[in-house]
């Protein structure tokens, strides 16, 4: 059963989320710093990624992890893995240096201000076009040396872009 709060409730509530809210966002970027210095001097990547999972929905965690990545000069990348539930697993590059880590820089930014959360968007055709015409350009190759576009996924937006094409010149 759900009961509803009065508007005095209410705002008592709003005001205590805007309180806690605020102490999580400090604490994940205390954990995520902590993380990342832990990670330059042992090569352990464990709790950075145990972090991301332990974020409760809606926390940005893509967010958090472009940050991650972007303070390890791309040497430290984490991805779902369906196979695992869809929990975040982290991989590190060998060949990375303790210059990788911008753990100063890390320290001046948290993970909330780094990137900016996206506008939801209207899918019109045109972004399609856009989407597609990505898929179908992409040649970028994953750090395991697969390619990041699937021949299939190719294939097919090819074939989408070619039936989008003909239906604007009908």
């Amino acid at each position: 059963m759900f009961n509803f709060l009065n508007q005095s409730a209410t705002s008592k509530l709003i005001k205590s989320i805007a309180t806690r809210a605020k102490n999580v966002e400090r604490d994940i970027h205390i954990a995520a710093c902590s993380t990342l210095a832990h990670t330059r001097d042992h090569g352990d990547y464990t709790g950075a990624v145990a972090l991301m999972n332990a974020l409760p929905k809606g926390q940005r965690v893509k967010g958090l992890a472009v940050w991650y990545k972007h303070h390890t000069s791309g040497k430290l990348s984490m991805r779902q893995d369906k196979s695992k539930g869809n929990i975040l697993v982290a991989s590190l590059a060998k060949d990375r240096t303790p210059e990788d880590f911008l753990v100063d820089e890390a320290v001046e930014i948290t993970f909330a201000d780094f990137t900016v959360e996206p506008e939801p968007k209207e899918i019109t055709v045109d972004r399609l076009v856009k989407y597609l015409e990505g898929i179908a350009t992409n040649d970028e190759v994953m750090p395991n040396g697969k390619p990041k576009v699937t021949p299939e996924a190719f294939k097919a937006a090819v074939t989408a872009l070619k039936a989008l094409e003909a239906t604007k010149a009908a």
